[in-house]
């Protein structure tokens, strides 16, 4: 692990923010969500998230880690 695992879970808090949810909330284990992360899906943005935001999460959730943006931008 290292800074790309965090802003991949910065990603995820921000989904959460954004729509009040358990990030894959339907999953009982966490090798359940690592399966859905590794097989690259990702739950769904509301449609009222403004498109910045949204941009901000996806790039947070690249599959590859080199995609991401550094935490400080």
């Amino acid at each position: 692990y290292g800074a790309p695992a965090d802003v991949y879970a910065l990603g995820v808090i921000c989904w959460e923010l954004a729509t009040r949810a358990t990030f894959f909330g339907s999953c009982q284990f966490m090798w359940e969500i690592e399966d859905h992360i590794m097989a690259a899906h990702r739950p769904e943005l509301p449609s009222d998230v403004p498109e910045p935001f949204a941009h901000v999460v996806r790039r947070c959730w690249a599959q590859e880690p080199d995609d991401r943006p550094a935490a400080a931008e």
